[in-house]
């Protein structure tokens, strides 16, 4: 029977779903990680948002973000869907890179001035530290002052983060601006006594096998989602 508009109900129109492209909500995602919101992070992830977004100003892309946040299983989840990739495509460039004129400008620059690994060992972060280290960010990266990572844990005394840093192969030899190394900055003897051993040790040569080493017997509790 028709109703009283004569259509019968037959003409009626189903809404029709908009679908948003996911790489639309990269800045969302951005926004989620650097509010620390873990849930709508992990809501968009889970929708297939890209690790994608850099700020145009800071640098800082998600993962900066949940390192300086802290926030392991942040850093775990954005590691997986590819949020170093910018760090990693920046590194090789500087290595294959043969000009004498390879200008680097902000965003760049940031991506080895101010990375998640530096930001993990200044949170005093030894679970993000190791999941940054298994993705192959540099502990010899240094800030604009020169400070690299051993640099940053031996001044606040961060025992197993120093320990880890050196047994991925950090340089102990390398000198910030003001010509101090990381042993010169120690804050303690216990982080003099582990720096020492490893200038003993260094050898150029052995890192890659360090890393490797590392990879192998990293603890199973680092990785999971706890």
């Amino acid at each position: 029977m028709a109703d009283e508009f004569g259509t019968d109900g037959l003409g009626d129109e189903e809404e029709e779903v908009v679908k948003v492209d996911p790489i639309t909500l990269a800045p969302d995602l951005w926004m989620a990680v650097k509010a620390n919101d873990t849930t709508r992070a992990l809501e968009l992830i889970e929708e297939g948002v890209p690790a994608i977004h850099v700020d145009e100003e800071t640098g800082w892309n998600v993962v900066n973000w949940a390192a300086h946040n802290a926030n392991g299983q942040l850093v775990k989840k954005l590691l997986e869907i590819k949020g170093a990739v910018p760090y990693h495509e920046f590194k090789k460039e500087q290595t294959d890179s043969k000009k004498s004129d390879f200008v680097k400008d902000v965003v760049c620059t940031t991506l080895v001035t101010s990375t998640p690994l530096m930001w993990a060992v200044f949170k005093g972060n030894l679970r993000c530290v190791w999941l940054l280290l298994l993705e192959g960010y540099s502990p010899d990266d240094a800030d604009e002052k020169g400070n690299t990572c051993l640099h940053l844990a031996a001044s606040s005394g961060q025992l197993g983060i120093l320990q880890a840093l050196i047994n991925d192969g950090a340089n102990p030899f390398l000198l910030n601006t003001y010509k101090n190394s990381p042993l010169h900055v120690a804050l303690n003897t216990k982080c003099r006594d582990i720096i020492q051993a490893a200038m003993e040790n260094y050898s150029p040569g052995n890192v890659a096998q360090m890393h490797a080493d590392n990879i192998e017997f990293v603890s199973i509790s680092v990785l999971c989602d706890c």
